[in-house]
Parts: C-alpha cells; sequence; structure tokens
C-alpha cells in the first residue's frame, strides 16, 4: 500500500468559528481516506484556541495582524511540520465537498507545484476571487474566463508544495495585501507547474459592489492595502519607477480626496 500524502491545512479564523469548524469537516471528510492531514488555525484569543485544541493545532496571533502577515505567520508554523503539501482556506469560504473530491484525486498525482481555486458568488453567476489580471498594469481584475491572461491569483484557496517554503524568503513582509499575488506571480513567473483549478472551489456571499464599498470604508488612510505593501508589491511587478510613481500617485488622490472633503 502507498503511503499517505501529508497535507497541513491552515485556516485563519478571524471572526466565524462556525464556518472554520464547518470546512475543517468538509476536508476531513472528503479527504481523510486519502490524506494524511493536520489542521493549523491562526485565532486570537485564548478562548478560541481552547475551542479547537482538540480538532487542529492552534497559532494565537496578534490583534493587530492583517491577513497577509498573519498568513505568513501561520505559513511559518505549518511549515514545520514537513507535509507534502500545504492547503490554504480563507475563513469566510464555504467549500464544496464535490469539489474537494475532484482536486483530491489531482494532489495524489503530485504534478502540480501550486494550485489556487476559483471562489463563486453563486447569485450573481461571477468569480469573485481567482486568477488576476491588471487592467492599465494597476488595478486588479478577477478574470471570469480564458481569454485574459492571468499573471497572479487570490489566495482564498491555495495549495503549495511544501518544498516551495523557501520562496517566502524572497517575499517582503506584507502586512494587509499582496502576499498572495506576490507568491502566485512568483510561481508562474519562474515557470512552476501551476494549475487553475477550473472547478470552483466553494461560495462566497460577496459580490464586486460590495468588495469595492468595503474598500472605500476602510479606515486605513490608504485603502485596504499599506502603502508600503503597494511600494513593495508593484516594484516586484513592474520595476521600482514604475511602483515609485504607482505610490505618488495613490497618496496625490488621497491629498485630493481630503481637500474635498
Amino acid at each position: 500500500m502507498n503511503k499517505k500524502q501529508r497535507l497541513s491545512v491552515l485556516i485563519v479564523c478571524y471572526r466565524d468559528l462556525n464556518y472554520t469548524l464547518r470546512n475543517i469537516s468538509q476536508i476531513r471528510d472528503a479527504w481523510k481516506m486519502v490524506f494524511d492531514l493536520e489542521f493549523f488555525v491562526g485565532v486570537f484569543s485564548q478562548s478560541a484556541a481552547k475551542q479547537l485544541e482538540c480538532i487542529s493545532k492552534t497559532l494565537i496571533l496578534d490583534e493587530d495582524e492583517f491577513w497577509a502577515s498573519s498568513v505568513r505567520s501561520l505559513l511559518t508554523y505549518a511549515l514545520r511540520d514537513s507535509a507534502d503539501y500545504i492547503v490554504h482556506i480563507s475563513e469566510d469560504l464555504l467549500v464544496e465537498r464535490q469539489s474537494l473530491n475532484e482536486l483530491g484525486i489531482i494532489l495524489q498525482a503530485r504534478a502540480y507545484d501550486f494550485i489556487y481555486g476559483q471562489v463563486l458568488n453563486p447569485i450573481r453567476k461571477q468569480i469573485i476571487f481567482g486568477g488576476v489580471s491588471f487592467s492599465r498594469n494597476i488595478r486588479p481584475v478577477t478574470v471570469q474566463d480564458n481569454e485574459r491572461e492571468i499573471e497572479c491569483a487570490h489566495g482564498n484557496f491555495f495549495v503549495m508544495k511544501s518544498e516551495l517554503s523557501e520562496i517566502l524568503n524572497n517575499i517582503p513582509r506584507y502586512k494587509h495585501a499582496y502576499l498572495d499575488f506576490h507568491l502566485s506571480m512568483y510561481c508562474i513567473r519562474n515557470n512552476y507547474n501551476v494549475l487553475r483549478y477550473s472547478v470552483p472551489i466553494g461560495e462566497t456571499s460577496e459580490d464586486f459592489v460590495q468588495r469595492r464599498a468595503m474598500i472605500r470604508r476602510d479606515k486605513n488612510e490608504y485603502g485596504r492595502s499599506y502603502l508600503i505593501d503597494k511600494f513593495q508589491f508593484f516594484k516586484f511587478k513592474s520595476g521600482i519607477v514604475f511602483s515609485t510613481i504607482v505610490c505618488f500617485l495613490v497618496i496625490l488622490k488621497r491629498i485630493l480626496f481630503a481637500k474635498q472633503t
């Protein structure tokens, strides 16, 4: 009998413990017979850690950590486990059992280095998270079909071989955004075997209108991504001159907006 591959499954639980528990249950039911599973959950309180202690390893994160820094902390923690694959799932993504079953068959073949999933809004029939292209080289656009070149991917659901962990040493310590974009773009540009998993891996109630409104409400002066995050990512993507111009335009926009209000 072939030895089972080891999968480390990562979830950062910001708010809703029920979503986290549901996803753990879905993944365990779909993959427990074919993979050796270990769950790692990042939490922000001792009480949440206690509720999860029987079903996962927990890491208590700093309350000031945002998405990118918290996912990186959990990745670093989980990589000590020497799994074959690292699987990351966003807390608010509801994974689908059938999609997991089909993905499990792909993972057993170990043909891909990096796999990213697509997340569907079933009402709008839109892919909200998935492959990303850039409009005018600046604005990220979620690709809905195969007509546009994919430059990177959202990190709501991704799978990577653990040996790719060395890539993290070359990625800036992003605070809020761009860790997923940088990691996936690095893999695409350096000819790693990357798969855009065509079957939606799960569903979300978010749509593009809600996301734009959420970004506008963000209290951070420069939107959801800190200015240093934006500078570091666009420096990697397009060079330091282009990155400097982008950040200058962001600052100028904020100054003009402040004068109007």
